[in-house]
């Protein structure tokens, strides 16, 4: 069920990369090539304590995925940068994470156990970040605080890139054992069906976020 529905998730929605590469563009102060540092780093000084604590709890989270070597990075672009400047999809496999994995020596039992561990810590990292997204949005009611959701916006989509390109890692590796039966592989299966349903709330959250971000600066428009 879960391997079969990969393209399902896979598929990047294009309308939202439109509107996220806009936020992301705007998060540069109107400049229009592409930042090489991460989103996460675009951050102002006057910032709330929670909203910084979202952006670093986002932050630490891609460090992490990048680290435990789930997805690769790409010569110092953040993904959503990658997906906008250079066509990187998030439904491109990275097959670095068979090197962790060690999927040509480990046998398929110890790789399924791998595998079901980081599935567990995707999902656990990325329900904690989009459980904060609440709070945020019950403290928006500033007409300035769509200057600094609008980098929230970006840090929440980058650790949802990378958690939707880590679980095409997954996915990658449960292909290459296919076949390779065990009460291990049901684990890791509904490990990353659990992903698979974070991947979607957190997609839900981020579209309450943009609209949210939408209204207010309509709002300043017309005021």
């Amino acid at each position: 069920m879960t391997i079969a529905g990969a393209n399902r998730n896979g598929g990047y929605c294009l309308m939202r990369i439109a509107v996220i590469g806009l936020i992301s563009l705007l998060a540069l102060g109107g400049c229009a090539t592409v930042s090489m540092a991460p989103a996460s780093m675009l951050v102002s000084a006057n910032v709330s304590v929670d909203q910084s604590d979202f952006r670093d709890k986002c932050s630490s989270f891609s460090d992490a995925v990048y680290e435990r070597g789930f997805v690769t990075k790409s010569n110092g672009f953040s993904q959503v940068f990658n997906m906008l400047a250079h066509g990187d999809k998030v439904d491109m496999t990275d097959t670095a994470y068979r090197e962790r994995v060690q999927i040509d020596t480990a046998s398929p039992a110890v790789v399924y156990k791998t595998v079901e561990a980081d599935a567990t810590w995707v999902t656990a990292r990325l329900d904690e970040i989009t459980a904060k997204v609440e709070g945020l949005l019950e403290e928006l009611d500033d007409e300035d605080d769509h200057k600094t959701l609008r980098k929230d916006i970006v840090a929440f989509e980058e650790a949802l890139v990378l958690a939707k390109k880590s679980r095409m890692s997954f996915l990658d590796v449960m292909t290459e054992l296919d076949g390779q039966a065990g009460p291990e592989r049901l684990e890791a299966e509904l490990a990353l069906t659990t992903v698979e349903a974070s991947i979607d709330r957190a997609s839900r959250y981020i579209d309450k976020l943009s609209d949210v971000y939408a209204s207010l600066t309509l709002d300043e428009r017309i005021s």
